[in-house]
């Protein structure tokens, strides 16, 4: 019988383990490979920021998971996965259980308020679609309050935006937002004046960007400035409520729209038994991805916690899931040819950070640069992205006449 290939998870990782093990599904001695996400389409986590603030639509963070899974359409199965039984060798899911001889896991995350009261009641998280769709609407109707304030205290209490959490969703949304405020808003909204309109970070690190280099942080923050965000660093916040954060210093900030972009938790969690995972849930796996007590399982992404000597830990990102994918795959197929496993080593290409509209940060090894091309660099790259040559045309099509128009400005 071929050996079966579970994967659990349409995202970066999911899709791009599917695309490296798909040829082998051809061959006389080859494998089934199946692919499990609850969702039926494929999300471009790095542009939400994006969709939130009206500068691209639906359609470009999303694809359908049939559409990039090549010719083996039926490989893909819409189901929420509910266990894994270890012993049994099966997926438990929704739609019934799929045995497997290699399972690998790249469910993701999801937002963590770790532990901090009121979060979940009264901040908004940015990692799905409907995500989105709350901090637009959340936004327009603070701007439509602020235009019929009666005083100029509750006009400034709802144009304040705080965003806690400093790393890359969080001052990625400020740009947006402060490209956002300072043009479309402005021009929108013209009985609002436009220094009352307040962006926050909270940041409990020295500066934005922790896991940045010391260049992108420094860049990042002087581009935010200048798009008057304020940055208050070295504090946490220990409590949220309705319209104010309480933070560790004893400070509070008041303002009707809280952001949470802290931290993220595996999904993981609903899976394995906790003994299996991390504090944050994560899958801990060995040097060649397999789960450290199954051999028979390997984990990738936001879902599994994977060592490295020069920082730790591998970073929780688009482009590290994608090369740990090739990892996973690459392992597999010595599986199925019984060929001896290779040891993942994790390598940066670079960074790419967008600060707003047609502002970034690029550092690609010892080149350095900001400006217009580092933001068009890494628009190349979401390109690059799409498994197909129509959406990359009609995606950039519309970048370029999006330049000549305003952002959406409606309620999703």
């Amino acid at each position: 019988m071929r050996p079966r290939v579970v994967i659990i998870g349409g995202g970066f990782g999911g899709v791009e383990t599917f695309h490296r093990l798909h040829r082998l599904m051809h061959k006389r001695r080859g494998i089934d490979v199946t692919l499990i996400d609850q969702k039926n389409y494929f999300l471009f986590t790095p542009m939400l920021h994006e969709l939130a603030t009206g500068s691209i639509g639906r359609n470009h963070v999303t694809q359908p998971l049939r559409e990039m899974i090549d010719c083996c359409h039926e490989r893909f199965v819409r189901a929420t996965a509910e266990r894994i039984d270890l012993k049994r060798r099966v997926v438990v899911t929704d739609a019934g259980n799929y045995p497997y001889d290699y399972c690998v896991i790249a469910v993701g995350s999801r937002a963590s308020d770790f532990g901090v009261p009121g979060v979940m009641e009264h901040a908004l998280p940015l990692k799905t679609v409907n995500d989105c769709a709350a901090v637009r609407n959340h936004l327009v109707a603070c701007f439509e309050a602020a235009a019929r304030a009666r005083s100029k205290t509750e006009r400034e209490q709802r144009v304040h935006f705080v965003i806690v959490g400093g790393g890359a969703t969080g001052v990625e949304l400020a740009g947006q937002m402060g490209d956002l405020f300072r043009k479309e808003m402005r021009a929108l909204y013209t009985a609002i004046p436009s220094d009352e309109v307040r962006i926050t970070i909270v940041e409990s690190g020295e500066r934005v960007l922790q896991r940045h280099s010391e260049f992108v942080g420094t860049s990042a923050m002087r581009k935010l400035k200048e798009l008057g965000v304020s940055i208050i660093v070295n504090t946490r916040v220990v409590k949220v409520e309705k319209n104010r954060v309480h933070l560790k210093n004893g400070d509070h900030i008041d303002a009707c729209t809280i952001i949470w972009t802290s931290g993220v938790q595996s999904n993981a969690d609903a899976l394995l038994p906790h003994e299996d995972l991390d504090e944050r849930g994560r899958v801990r796996v060995n040097e060649y991805l397999r789960m450290v007590d199954d051999e028979h399982v390997f984990a990738l992404g936001d879902c599994a916690v994977i060592a490295d000597t020069g920082m730790g830990v591998v970073p929780q990102t688009a482009q590290a899931a994608v090369a740990e994918a090739k990892g996973v795959a690459k392992n597999v197929r010595r599986l199925v040819r019984k060929k001896e496993l290779v040891p993942y080593r994790h390598r940066v290409r670079g960074e790419l950070v967008p600060i707003g509209n047609w502002f970034g940060i690029a550092e690609l090894g010892p080149i350095r640069f900001t400006g217009r091309v580092a933001w068009l660099m890494r628009r190349g790259v979401f390109l690059l992205t799409m498994y197909s040559w129509p959406d990359r045309f009609r995606i950039a099509l519309d970048w370029f006449l999006n330049t000549f128009s305003f952002r959406d400005t409606s309620e999703l």
